[in-house]
């Protein structure tokens, strides 16, 4: 139930305020005077129609719609050119385009098949029976109704069929089994057969072992015979030891002469500098030699001179002190200290 309408700088109205009593209300008065501006300002708060600022008062920026129904809440509707928002009790819905906030929608419990327009036919009489059915079923969701019951149909209808297919899988299964008896049978002829084949295993294993030490008496025999013929050629082994140690020495000297004759090679394979070459670099040689045996000279001459300065150095200081103890620090002249 509505309990209050605010209307502000909706198409003909600046400003409006109406107080609805219980029961069935009418709103009266002459044409063009704003009756169906304020059942549009309704319907534009419940479903955020139509698009656009064109209902807006000429001259203002925005409308303003407050609804406050029968349970207290108070449900607020701005449009504008900057402004574009709902509010219930205090609690701001933005950024919702087109639609209508849950909330809202909650809290009015109103839809399209609450409003009667002034050039609509009568309410419900001319609506088939099909058409009144669906609106009365919108009315006390009997449409959720149906569809949780057809939910569930299928739902049932789904797991009978499992279950069907689950018994026939049974049957089946049953049928398999009594088919596949003679396995108990063949399980003990595989365990007769496991064992043999166990023993089978080890035979084999035996046998292998057995031609391992065949193979290795066939060896000792071979060492057997190489043994007599080593005893026989161990006396010329000290003469073919002797002479191998003759060769190697040869073969030393060799590596050494060849080795010389590689370093001969690759010093006569050098390029022999040119005789004017050589006697720059003599005539740079002694004049470095020159010059080095001139700056020993003044080496030596300098040490002399340091040496001789020290010298006159140590004199000087010590006849400052003879003097100073002559005149114990005054000088004699003008008594002055020194």
């Amino acid at each position: 139930m509505l309990k209050l309408l605010k209307i502000k700088n909706f198409q003909a109205h600046s400003h409006i305020k109406l107080k609805f009593a219980p029961g069935v209300n009418t709103i009266i008065g002459r044409n063009d005077k704003g009756k169906s501006a304020i059942l549009r300002a309704i319907k534009f708060l419940v479903r955020n129609r139509p698009v656009g600022n064109e209902f807006v008062k000429h001259g203002m920026n925005s409308t303003f719609i407050r609804l406050t129904t029968e349970e207290d809440n108070i449900i607020t509707r701005v449009k504008g050119e900057k402004k574009n928002y709902y509010k219930l009790n205090g609690k701001k819905f933005s950024a919702f385009k087109t639609d209508v906030p849950e909330e809202i929608t909650n809290s009015l419990l109103l839809s399209e098949v609450n409003f009667q327009g002034q050039y609509d036919s009568p309410f419900w009489f001319t609506e088939s029976a099909g058409e009144i059915s669906k609106k009365l079923n919108a009315i006390v969701n009997l449409e959720a109704m149906d569809q949780t019951m057809a939910s569930l149909n299928s739902k049932a209808r789904s797991l009978n069929s499992t279950l069907t297919a689950a018994i026939a899988n049974e049957i089946a299964l049953k049928n398999d089994l009594e088919n596949l008896s003679y396995v108990k049978e063949i399980d003990k002829d595989l365990e007769l057969c496991e064992k043999l084949k166990n023993r089978y295993d080890v035979g084999i294993k035996n046998c292998g072992l057995l031609d391992d030490v065949i193979h290795k008496v066939q060896q000792l025999n071979s060492i057997i015979d190489l043994s007599s013929n080593i005893n026989n050629d161990f006396a010329s082994l000290d003469s073919i030891f002797t002479e191998y140690q003759y060769q190697k020495t040869q073969t030393d000297k060799l590596k050494i002469l060849l080795q010389k004759l590689n370093e001969a090679e690759q010093e006569s394979k050098k390029e022999v500098p040119s005789l004017e070459h050589l006697e720059k670099l003599r005539i740079r040689i002694r004049e470095i030699t020159s010059g080095i045996k001139n700056l020993t000279q003044i080496i030596e001459s300098i040490k002399t001179k340091e040496s001789l300065l020290q010298n006159s150095q140590k004199e000087v200081d010590e006849l400052e002190k003879d003097l100073h103890k002559l005149t114990k620090g005054v000088c004699p002249l003008c008594q002055r200290p020194m």
